[in-house]
């Protein structure tokens, strides 16, 4: 394997003999990118980062975080780790400033005074209770206890989770400003396009368990195109190729989207069918996305 801050090969973990919850999966986390790990609910993204933090067991395959194996105990992987799970447990009745001194506890690289310059930085009482802060001010909190002791890598399961579109806002611009300006890896799971769109320079697509694509986000906004093909006859059934992520019958129209497109890759798919007309129309990231997990 290289030198990705993660990288996995064949991945497996299952809960069940007839459906693993990850099945296969290659991925490549390059050092110093922000990374969008987008899916659907249940498509395998929480699996895989219980993996990776050592959480779970895997069942087959390699998994490597920042050349550690996370299968074995491993203190200098998590030492490096900041990570922020989708239903992250805090202490009700301790003081924010308590709560981050608490997890301090556990990594020899706390920085109390940067802690306090991000409690600070992201508005938060350190004098209030955990109880008393809002679901808002909360996941700022938990972005605290990720950084303080300034990883190499920070973990994001989700981290949006329940916020409102204001607050969500606010979360990801924390991110973009903290974090990557500092060159860590960042490497987030969600659902939500707007999250991807706003932060992440890298993506990988899950379904099933498995990569669907992964690559440059600009570059696949960039080069993937939905084509109208008309006939003047009922178009064919099916039609395969390397790039074609949909294929679908509408009357006498086939519409196909196609990554990585180009005039002449389509020639190469058309070819031999009567086509009366083609016409080649942009896509947003969420149309994308969907013809992908569909």
């Amino acid at each position: 394997m290289g030198s990705g801050a993660i990288e996995t090969r064949g991945l497996v973990k299952a809960y069940t003999r007839d459906k693993p919850a990850v099945n296969g999966l290659d991925m490549t986390v390059p050092e110093g990118c922000v990374y969008g790990f987008l899916g659907r609910n249940g498509a395998g993204k929480t699996t895989t980062i219980k993996v990776l933090m050592g959480l779970h067991p895997r069942d087959r395959g390699e998994a490597r975080v920042l050349g550690m194996d996370p299968g074995t105990r491993n203190d200098a992987m998590l030492s490096n780790i900041g990570y922020v799970s989708e239903r992250q447990q805090l202490y009700e009745y301790m003081r924010a400033r308590e709560m981050v001194e608490f997890s301090g506890g556990f990594y020899p690289g706390h920085d109390v005074r940067y802690a306090s310059e991000l409690l600070d930085k992201f508005g938060i009482d350190p004098q209030k209770r955990v109880r008393e802060l809002s679901r808002g001010m909360l996941a700022k909190l938990c972005l605290v206890l990720a950084l303080a002791h300034k990883p190499r890598l920070l973990i994001l399961d989700e981290p949006t989770s329940g916020l409102d579109a204001v607050v969500r806002r606010e979360f990801l611009e924390s991110i973009v400003e903290v974090i990557a300006q500092e060159g860590r890896t960042v490497f987030f799971s969600t659902h939500i396009i707007e999250e991807v769109e706003r932060v992440a320079d890298r993506i990988g697509v899950v379904g099933e368990g498995r990569m669907i694509y992964e690559g440059e986000l600009d570059r696949l906004k960039e080069t993937t195109r939905r084509v109208r093909v008309g006939f003047d006859d009922s178009p064919p059934d099916s039609l395969a190729g390397p790039k074609l992520i949909r294929f679908r019958r509408d009357g006498n129209e086939l519409l196909l989207t196609v990554r990585d497109f180009s005039d002449g890759a389509l020639d190469q798919l058309l070819a031999g069918l009567a086509a009366r007309s083609r016409q080649v129309e942009t896509m947003s990231l969420e149309e994308i996305f969907v013809d992908m997990v569909q």
